[in-house]
């Protein structure tokens, strides 16, 4: 996917994607584990790929996966 392909698909995805950052926010308050915001990521391609194309699909995870980093409160290593 180019660079303009994904600015698009981005801000097309960009209400769901704010959601998500509330939903792991609120998650990570009420102590979830990095378990369960992976599998809070994992269900976004299992549930949508028949409907979106692969590309589009791997921009989201990558996005969503981002997004769950940018919450993590602990150290910088993976846990």
């Amino acid at each position: 996917m180019d660079t303009k392909a994904r600015a698009f698909v981005l801000m097309k995805l960009r209400p769901m994607l704010e959601a998500f950052k509330e939903a792991v926010a609120e998650e990570r308050a009420n102590g979830a584990s990095d378990a369960k915001i992976e599998a809070m990521i994992e269900y976004a391609p299992e549930t949508n790929s028949k409907h979106l194309d692969p590309d589009v699909l791997k921009a989201m995870v990558v996005e969503l996966r981002e997004i769950a980093r940018s919450t993590h409160q602990g150290p910088a290593t993976v846990q």
